[in-house]
């Protein structure tokens, strides 16, 4: 992991039409996210497979974001999204003019560099307009919008931010706070030698394992950890040019020697309609908080780096969002 890099962004919005969204916010965010990159930047229209498959990844903005293709890889066309959006988490899902709508989009390593296409396309989003369809007075059927007023580059674990957009301005500035693997030991080094220490995950985590959906009672780190290391090493390799991980080794079996001190996990039932599929799809997941207990010391680095990145299925729709705690 010393190679990955990651840059968090966070734009704040301002609504100018009601605007609906769903509890969970991340796919309808993501979704507009989308349609707006490829509305714009597509180099390839008539080509294009939509939100999976990219026919030209290595020269499209949407694909390299929301599409890219990894042959070589164990998910092929499925490889981690180079970028994680960290919805709003509060309960509000109608907005109204003047209401402020702000969301946090991470992006892992060369991904930065499609920043300037990110902005045209989180503005054109805000011009276009977002989340459910609702009626105007004129009878019309459109969707909220929003005017983008400011986007900060934030380092969360030095506590520092930098402007680099400002709807005033016409200036844009390159995002200078990377976080670093470096600034990922020293934050695990704050954390001293715990004995203890909890995971509240903020949205909902989806693990599988064999197969199948791991569920609160059926927790373990072992199953945790190695999710969490394959989406870490595919990031650092995809987007960062790290050379592919060794064996774990001893690192399992360590693993197995964490325990669950304290489970207060729960399962929550949630679903996004997919324009794709059609339908509706499953979305539900682990929340709540669980205290881990034993040799945590070694494993310190890759939860730090799994706070940014988040882990499990959707995580690039915010899903597996979760923070470290005493």
């Amino acid at each position: 992991m010393d190679s990955l890099t990651a840059h968090v962004l966070r734009f704040e919005a301002e609504v100018e039409t009601p605007l609906r969204l769903p509890p969970l916010k991340g796919s309808a965010l993501r979704g507009a996210l989308f349609h707006a990159l490829r509305r714009h930047f597509c180099v390839s229209p008539g080509e294009c497979g939509g939100e999976t498959v990219c026919a030209l990844p290595a020269l499209c903005p949407a694909g390299l974001l929301l599409a890219p293709v990894d042959p070589a890889g164990q998910r092929g066309n499925d490889p981690p999204r180079p970028f994680v959006l960290n919805p709003p988490l509060d309960s509000q899902t109608e907005y109204r003019p003047g209401d402020r709508l702000t969301f946090t989009l991470t992006t892992f390593g060369r991904a930065l560099n499609q920043f300037p296409h990110t902005l045209i396309a989180v503005n054109e989003m805000g011009q276009s307009g977002l989340g459910a369809s609702a009626p105007r007075e004129a009878g019309r059927i459109t969707r909220g919008q929003f005017r983008l007023r400011a986007v900060w580059a934030s380092h969360p674990l030095r506590g520092e931010e930098q402007r680099i957009y400002w709807d005033r301005d016409p200036v844009v500035r390159v995002p200078r706070l990377p976080i670093s693997h470096a600034d990922v030991l020293a934050s695990a080094d704050r954390l001293g030698e715990p004995p203890r220490l909890s995971l509240r995950f903020r949205t909902p985590l989806r693990l599988v394992e064999q197969g199948q959906l791991v569920g609160p009672a059926d927790f373990r780190f072992r199953t945790f950890f190695l999710r969490l290391h394959e989406r870490l090493a595919a990031l650092a390799q995809l987007y960062c040019d790290a050379p592919a991980p060794g064996a774990l080794g001893s690192l399992l079996t360590l693993a197995d020697e964490v325990t669950t001190a304290d489970n207060q996990l729960h399962w929550v039932e949630v679903d996004r309609y997919s324009g794709r599929h059609g339908r509706r799809l499953p979305m539900d997941g682990i929340v709540g908080q669980v205290t881990l207990a034993g040799p945590l010391m070694p494993f310190l680095p890759y939860l730090v780096w799994g706070e940014i990145s988040h882990v499990g299925k959707y995580a690039v729709l915010g899903h597996g969002w979760y923070e470290i705690g005493r």
